[in-house]
């Protein structure tokens, strides 16, 4: 399913917050491990109840390389 023209929400979601500051193809990975780390440090701070309900596989569920071609394409 897509969504608003990307591959889905998560997806969506990364570019609507993280898009208007890349700059190079390594702004998309830097920040893909940015968020990584960050959810993983804050996902571990919540009770196991709420993990379970408010878990993804962000890794899985973005398409990161849709991202970059987005963006960094030379194809026109």
């Amino acid at each position: 399913m897509t969504y608003n023209g990307w591959r889905n929400h998560a997806t969506w979601t990364i570019r609507m917050w993280f898009g208007d500051a890349w700059k190079f193809e390594e702004d998309v990975d830097r920040d893909r491990e940015f968020i990584l780390e960050e959810f993983e440090e804050q996902f571990s701070k919540l009770p196991s109840w709420m993990q379970d309900i408010l878990w993804i596989n962000i890794d899985d569920e973005v398409d990161w390389e849709e991202l970059k071609e987005s963006f960094f394409s030379t194809e026109e």
